[in-house]
């Protein structure tokens, strides 16, 4: 009797408490979230444990059904300098790998990071705006500790997205302040990377950093407003 894959999806109060397969994160919900833990707001990413500092959360009421010419989700916003969103750092190990396959009753290879994004702001040539995977309190995709981050790099004004590492760079399409779904896949050797299904190119896959963590961060100019997330192995 074939085994049937199963898969366990989660909100980002279980990231670090559950043995999930699909990690998942809605701006819609995040309000109260984003703001520090405390007795009164227990609901705070701060206590869970994420970071989650200088954020601020747009709701959009105004888009049409299922349009992609009349668009404004809801939003958490890397709004100012030093905003930063970092999940706990679990991603991509060998640990987590054999507890995927436990789960899946297939051993993956693939830590595939979805997320429905845009640019707000593009006006500087900078990679410390991104959003991506990092290790240990990364705050610039170009820097050490970070697997891969999409940015907004290259000339000032920069006219490019770029999946960027601590390793190496990639150049993809015309950037642009519309909405995109980015996906990143890192693999054993290569990261691959999509701007709405096309793929971009590619990266050579950082070594020595893993696990990782979901991160988003605007530490200088540039801005991101993120709707969803969706960490999951394939």
């Amino acid at each position: 009797m074939a085994l049937q894959q199963r898969r366990v999806h989660v909100g980002p109060h279980d990231w670090d408490n559950a043995g999930a397969t699909d990690y998942w994160l809605q701006a819609s919900g995040l309000s109260g979230q984003i703001s520090a833990a405390s007795a009164t707001n227990p609901q705070g990413l701060s206590g869970w444990p994420w970071t989650a500092t200088s954020l601020g959360v747009t709701v959009g009421p105004s888009g049409d059904f299922n349009s992609s010419g009349d668009l404004t989700p809801s939003s958490v916003n890397a709004a100012a300098a030093g905003s930063i969103l970092r999940s706990c750092r679990i991603f991509g190990g060998y640990d987590q790998f054999q507890r995927q396959a436990d789960t899946l009753m297939y051993a993956p290879t693939i830590l595939v990071c979805d997320f429905f994004a845009a640019f707000s702001t593009i006006t500087a040539n900078e990679t410390a705006t991104g959003i991506g995977m990092t290790g240990a309190n990364a705050v610039d995709a170009a820097a050490a500790g970070s697997a891969g981050c999409i940015t907004a790099s290259g000339a000032a004004p920069p006219t490019t997205f770029f999946l960027t590492s601590d390793l190496s760079s990639d150049a993809g399409s015309a950037i642009n302040t519309s909405w995109h779904k980015f996906r990143i896949e890192y693999g054993s050797s290569t990261t691959e990377w999509f701007i709405d299904a096309v793929s971009q190119g590619t990266i050579t896959t950082e070594t020595d950093i893993w696990p990782v963590s979901f991160t988003m961060f605007s530490t200088t100019t540039n801005r991101i407003d993120l709707a969803w997330a969706h960490i999951w192995y394939r």
